[in-house]
């Protein structure tokens, strides 16, 4: 399997974009003779082609393929099986954004995903194999393999991880002593992502961002604000390297950047006034 790629903005360093379908997915031909037959089929010439810097790169065929709908919260994990006794078949797993939370803190993801949802079966003798057999083979998807990265992707999409998508910075930012100090609005399942029991009480969470420029260290947490108004105190969580930047982002985006130099500046100045 190929893909049409072609340099974006026509220059070679900024990369590939690929040639795509009218539902925006990538385009896979058999080989490049069926890629060439494509472009031709599109006006374009030899010339065309080599001229363009048109490339015809190889498709990774990945093993498990994630459909992602975010409306209905529900994933479609698809991959072949060559060892049934029907001599093949197309395993899909359907499963929601609750099951992804369940699975977060488990020792194997995928496992208890698979075991735990829905599955169908797609026997290579059956009128449905030919559908899934195309759809596998040409639609990328959302997300694919059993790797971290998708793990990762779906924790996020369920709100399990922190990201830019599901956080604000709600408040000015604050300089206290030697750490800037930030009030994070929460869009993500706090009680997923922190281990707490809110849902169905009148107890909430205050997420705060806590960033020391002289050691680059971010620290984030959370106060549990019970509803008789005692509080937890600061409880700190430990992050993943993708929340840290999503985090960090949002704080330069509010001012993180200025409030380091001013920071700065008023240890100059009292360095300034030590001296004399």
């Amino acid at each position: 399997m190929v893909r049409i790629g072609h340099p974006i903005n026509g220059v070679s360093i900024n990369g590939l974009e690929y040639v795509l379908d009218g539902n925006g997915n990538e385009m896979c031909f058999a080989d490049e003779a069926a890629a060439v037959d494509f472009l031709r089929g599109q006006g374009y010439t030899e010339d065309d082609i080599e001229n363009e810097g048109i490339l015809f790169t190889d498709v990774t065929e990945a093993e498990d393929k994630f459909y992602l709908d975010s409306k209905s919260g529900t994933v479609r994990w698809l991959y072949y099986n060559p060892d049934s006794i029907a001599g093949g078949q197309y395993v899909e797993n359907i499963f929601g954004f609750d099951l992804i939370r369940e699975a977060a803190d488990t020792e194997d993801f995928f496992d208890h995903i698979g075991s735990c949802c829905r599955q169908y079966l797609i026997d290579v003798d059956t009128d449905e194999f030919s559908y899934y057999d195309e759809m596998f083979k040409t639609v990328p998807g959302d997300f694919e393999d059993c790797s971290e990265k998708t793990k990762t992707a779906l924790l996020a999409a369920a709100g399990v991880l922190i990201t830019k998508d599901n956080i604000e910075i709600d408040r000015e930012l604050f300089i206290e002593d030697d750490y800037i100090n930030a009030y994070i609005g929460a869009w993500f399942d706090v009680d997923a992502r922190f281990g707490t029991q809110t849902h169905g009480t009148d107890d909430y969470l205050n997420v705060y961002a806590n960033f020391t420029p002289a050691t680059d260290e971010l620290e984030v947490g959370y106060t549990l604000i019970k509803a008789d108004g005692s509080d937890s105190g600061f409880v700190a969580v430990e992050l993943a390297d993708s929340e840290k930047t999503a985090i960090l982002e949002k704080l330069r985006e509010a001012g993180l950047d200025e409030c380091i130099v001013e920071m700065q500046e008023d240890s100059d100045e009292s360095e300034c006034m030590r001296m004399t």
